[in-house]
């Protein structure tokens, strides 16, 4: 009897961990609580857009000027207001910014809100991805005929499925309230503009569940597990902030750490520049590599 390809033992594994993680209640619970507040934020957000629009094509259309025509103006009139507010939470200058962001209102809410919340999302959802398997040692079936590397990577391979099928499912969300709310949106070029968030969410979200493996191979008990993945989370936080200190303080080696930081690099995410996104996107990656380096080597060592 032929064996099975590594191939084909890598994707049971990570079809395996899927359907696992979708019986979950906590799971469950995770991602319908993020969905529902993704939901209910963008109803707000685009509801108040629209009442800024009516209000202000209804005060022109009362100084006499053409229905139409009001619409038209409100919409540039919201763009220049929009932009403003947009350079100011980005951090950059509106030039630097890339115009798909400038040109939609309901992209930057995106993508602000996934880079918030996401990480949150797959610290509750992906924690214990190694842990319960090593804690019960059912690991040691999986490695009869599997390589404890192609199990980490198969279970973050499936992490990421469900991670980005849901981004995908409250970006769909989202536009449907806007073609229900609003008039002046161009869709064309905002699911445009959902394509590349959603493509540039990809390493983002990577690096995250990686190190989250990486934890999950490191602790001894699921909780642990969640409380060391909450420990990295927070302590790369605090990284990023590094690039805070003066560069002629005492303490200014300590700037180049924020390097090391997931967070250092959201704001390339932003910016028109095609090289600046795609060093961020690398960045991500060689993160995501080094944390699934650090957790397979720790797993290999592991006597089970």
């Amino acid at each position: 009897m032929s064996q099975p390809s590594p191939l084909s033992l890598f994707w049971t594994i990570a079809k395996h961990e899927l359907l696992l993680i979708l019986k979950t209640r906590r799971a469950f619970a995770a991602t319908g609580l993020y969905v529902i507040s993704a939901l209910l934020g963008s109803f707000i957000y685009i509801y108040s857009l629209r009442k800024i629009e009516q209000a202000l094509a209804s005060a022109l259309v009362e100084q006499g000027s053409d229905p139409l025509t009001a619409a038209s103006t409100v919409g540039l009139m919201s763009s220049e207001a929009y932009e403003k507010t947009l350079s100011f939470f980005v951090g950059h200058d509106l030039e630097f910014i890339s115009e798909i962001f400038r040109a939609s209102p309901l992209l930057p809410l995106c993508l602000w809100g996934s880079l918030a919340f996401l990480p949150l999302l797959i610290l509750v959802t992906s924690f214990d991805q190694t842990v319960n398997d090593i804690h019960s040692r059912s690991i040691c079936y999986s490695l009869l005929r599997i390589s404890r590397r192609s199990v980490i990577l198969g279970k973050v391979f499936a992490h990421a499925i469900l991670t980005m099928a849901l981004i995908a499912v409250c970006f769909a969300l989202l536009l449907l309230i806007a073609m229900y709310q609003l008039e002046n949106i161009d869709f064309s070029h905002t699911i445009g503009g959902f394509v590349r968030i959603w493509v540039l969410l990809l390493p983002f979200g990577l690096c995250y569940i990686s190190l989250t493996s990486l934890a999950s191979t490191l602790a001894k008990s699921p909780f642990g597990a969640l409380g060391l993945s909450a420990a990295f989370f927070l302590g790369l936080k605090v990284l990023s902030w590094f690039q805070n200190i003066a560069p002629n303080s005492s303490y200014a080696l300590l700037r180049h750490l924020r390097w090391l930081s997931p967070n250092t690099y959201t704001s390339g995410l932003w910016l028109q520049d095609p090289i600046e996104p795609f060093i961020s996107s690398c960045a991500y990656l060689c993160l995501s590599a080094a944390f699934l380096f650090l957790g397979i080597k720790h797993l290999e060592a592991k006597d089970l």
